[in-house]
């Protein structure tokens, strides 16, 4: 009787044992085993199929390596915290990356366990590739920041930007400026030839902005046909006003968009730090302010801001 039981335990034992090592093994994430070392770097003691197929390692290569190596090294700093919490609740669910063979990133959401085997402390772990939703929410980001039309940074990105730039003037007692552009009879054009070429014209607009500016510098969409720029060290005012008259110069040039030819100018309005505001904001409208003073005197030309 004793001995049936045993036999039936031995058989029941060698049964989970198949059933486990098949879902291991035909899982779709990540799946690996390694040692619990305090001294010593871990090796892989198993692996499953999808975790060598998807860093490009066979398995006797991995079993001779340890996570630390297939590790992105920006990851390694946050170690000692996830062993530490590993260690003193058998448990934790963590973010991570591993660099495949061929030295692609591989971003993760793992879940380790401590087990004991065979008497030793072992880490069981499973990883989930999450690649598209870091590439959801990398989209998702970079729409909260950017306007949709032109790519360019929004107000959002740029009054955080601006604040960045502010600081550093503040901190290096240098000169920076807040130009505030806005399209000399745009929405004529967009109502009397439709928003789809009023869309084609923004866009060429903006690829011509970008040509006035340093890769430092800023340019951001903030409304339909208003666009602010953040030149954030300069020498002298005359180097924002030498960006405004590039900026004139170079959108008087004609447009030609499907076979329309557009000829628009700007009207352009700069504020100085620490001459005309000491804060975003008020740069931002005394920019606007010297902006409507331009349109005021004729159009298609800079105001710098005075005081009234």
């Amino acid at each position: 009787m004793v001995k049936k039981q045993l036999l039936g335990s031995e058989e029941a034992l060698q049964e989970t044992e198949i059933k486990f090592r098949e879902l291991f093994h035909h899982a779709n994430d990540l799946i690996f085993l390694y040692e619990l070392t305090v001294d010593r770097k871990p090796r892989f003691l198993e692996v499953n199929d999808v975790t060598c197929q998807k860093l490009g390692y066979t398995r006797e290569e991995l079993l001779s390596m340890s996570p630390r190596d297939i590790t992105d090294p920006e990851c390694l700093v946050e170690m000692p915290t996830i062993k530490k919490e590993l260690i003193e609740k058998d448990h934790v669910t963590f973010e991570w990356r591993y660099v495949a063979q061929n030295g692609h990133k591989l971003p993760v959401e793992s879940s380790a366990r401590v087990l004991t085997l065979n008497g030793e402390k072992v880490v069981f772990t499973i990883a989930r590739d999450i690649t598209e939703r870091k590439r959801i929410e990398e989209i998702v980001n970079h729409l909260a920041y950017h306007d949709p039309l032109t790519d360019l940074p929004n107000r959002r990105l740029f009054e955080d930007r601006a604040a960045l730039a502010l600081s550093h003037a503040k901190r290096h007692h240098h000169m920076m400026a807040v130009l505030f552009l806005d399209l000399d009879s745009f929405k004529i054009i967009n109502d009397s030839l439709g928003h789809d070429l009023g869309d084609l014209l923004l866009k060429a607009v903006t690829e011509r902005l970008k040509g006035c500016v340093r890769k430092k510098d800023t340019i951001a969409r903030i409304g339909g046909d208003e666009f602010t720029l953040l030149l954030p060290e300069i020498a002298e005012v005359q180097d924002a006003i030498k960006v405004a008259q590039k900026i004139l110069e170079i959108l008087e040039q004609p447009f030609m968009i499907k076979g329309h030819t557009f000829q628009i100018t700007t009207s352009i309005g700069i504020a100085l730090y620490p001459d005309n505001g000491a804060d975003i904001d008020t740069l931002l409208k005394r920019a606007d302010i010297s902006m409507y003073r331009a349109k005021e005197q004729g159009k298609n030309n800079y105001r710098l801001y005075s005081f009234p």
